[in-house]
């Protein structure tokens, strides 16, 4: 797409409609993100969008219901079952957890309201092994 004055171009990964899956959007975006967090690495998921474009479902979900779990839910699952799995190697496993709502949380880091701006959800996974 070419920028003319005042435009922006960007660049996507991948665009999920409105038929995606919980379980399609996570294994697209957080499950690569979670992998490194259990390799060593620090990661962050971030959700960004208008108000009522569905940020909290996607990172919440239902998580009482398994095909409506969000990231949160999903990630959390994935880490107790690898850390299960190294536990049973003989291995110590420590996970920390940052879970927020920029606007709400941080609102010196999320845009402000004169501009209309969109809120931000982020899950933040660091390893402390």
């Amino acid at each position: 797409m070419d920028s003319g004055p005042g435009l922006l171009s960007f660049t996507l990964d991948r665009v999920f409609n409105v038929n995606s899956t919980q379980e399609e959007v996570y294994e697209f975006s957080a499950r690569p993100v979670i992998e490194s967090v259990l390799e060593g690495f620090n990661g962050t998921v971030l959700a960004y969008g208008q108000t009522s474009s569905g940020k909290t479902y996607t990172m919440m979900g239902n998580p009482d219901l398994d095909d409506q779990k969000g990231m949160i839910p999903r990630s959390l699952e994935q880490i107790f079952q690898a850390s299960q799995a190294l536990k049973s190697q003989g291995w110590k496993y420590y996970a920390g957890l940052d879970v927020g709502n920029l606007q709400r949380d941080y609102k010196g880091l999320a845009c402000c309201k004169s501009h209309g701006c969109s809120r931000w959800w982020f899950f933040k996974v660091h390893n402390q092994a």
